[in-house]
């Protein structure tokens, strides 16, 4: 845990005022209007997503912008205090980090794999076709959910990775949403611990993240969140499933409402779509789901805890 001093405070919002800045300075230069480039870059940093335009981020056709978005996004996807340390103690300790090169191994492989699907395909590929992928798969797992092109044409394979890395999200301190990096890389480390116990029945073993022992309780804590962060999914679907949408649109509505990637899967409410043609109830569905995943869930079920009120 990092400590919450002032000093610490002011370099976070002074890392986040310069990033922002920067953006702003570089869409306008690469082309943007100075109105587009202040909101595009505030969704950007923040990983909202959140475009003037009906085509998003696709409505500028232009591949230095993908390219320049892309980067941002990674960037406010990262641990902050990763940026901290650099400016306190000028350490670049980013590569030393366990978060970020999971972070970065993921979306690099995602990037790879669904690449040569498209390569497959009967359709010519062209290395134009890179910066797009590069862009939808960094814009889906940081929860930024802009959009350039509609990669439900780039085939199963392809839809069932950004399916899942829906679900994935950014680090840890950052401004990215989902179920966040060392979460799901601590489970892996469960796992593997669990399957060691097997072989060895006497052994004694632990779970070590950034070179540190990760306490028995807060491997539960991640198990907790892990199966609310399910269940959550679940109960959204069923319940979208109820006004009538697909199956497809039900699961895939419930993944980006609580991993707050905008974005879905589907005709209706896929890249190329909107959530404008579900009903009331789907919509208030959908925007219990985006809040209790953006409080992280249990912060909403404490609300439903009468000790919670008495103190």
């Amino acid at each position: 845990a990092v400590p919450l001093t002032v000093d610490y405070l002011y370099l976070l919002v002074v890392i986040y005022v310069s990033l922002t800045a920067a953006c702003i300075l570089s869409y306008n230069i690469l082309g943007m209007n100075f109105f587009d480039a202040l909101n595009h870059a505030f969704t950007t940093v923040s990983t909202g997503g959140y475009s003037t335009h009906d085509a998003s981020f696709g409505h500028f056709d232009n591949l230095a912008l993908e390219a320049t978005a892309t980067i941002f996004m990674f960037s406010a996807a990262i641990p902050f205090i990763l940026y901290v340390h650099l400016l306190q103690k000028g350490r670049f300790e980013f590569f030393k980090d366990e978060q970020f090169k999971g972070f970065l191994f993921i979306a690099i492989w995602a990037s790879i794999i669904i690449s040569i699907s498209l390569i497959l395909l009967p359709e010519k590929f062209s290395f134009t076709h890179l910066i797009p992928i590069i862009f939808s798969v960094v814009s889906v797992m940081t929860t930024t959910g802009y959009v350039v092109v509609d990669y439900q044409n780039w085939g199963l394979l392809a839809l069932g990775i950004f399916f899942f890395l829906t679900y994935f999200g950014g680090c840890a301190g950052s401004t990215a949403g989902g179920l966040k990096i060392f979460r799901l890389l601590i489970l892996f480390r469960v796992i593997a611990l669990q399957l060691k116990k097997l072989i060895y029945p006497k052994g004694v073993f632990s779970v070590c993240f950034n070179n540190k022992n990760v306490k028995i309780d807060q491997v539960m804590s991640i198990m907790a969140f892990f199966f609310l962060y399910v269940l959550t999914n679940v109960v959204v679907a069923i319940l979208l499933s109820f006004t009538g949408v697909d199956f497809l649109t039900a699961l895939s509505g419930a993944a980006t409402a609580v991993a707050n990637v905008g974005p879905g899967l589907g005709d209706t409410i896929g890249p190329s779509g909107n959530f404008a043609p579900l009903s009331d109830f789907a919509k208030w569905t959908l925007s219990v789901g985006m809040l209790a995943g953006r409080l992280e869930i249990l912060t909403i079920l404490l609300l439903f805890v009468p000790h919670v009120w008495r103190n």
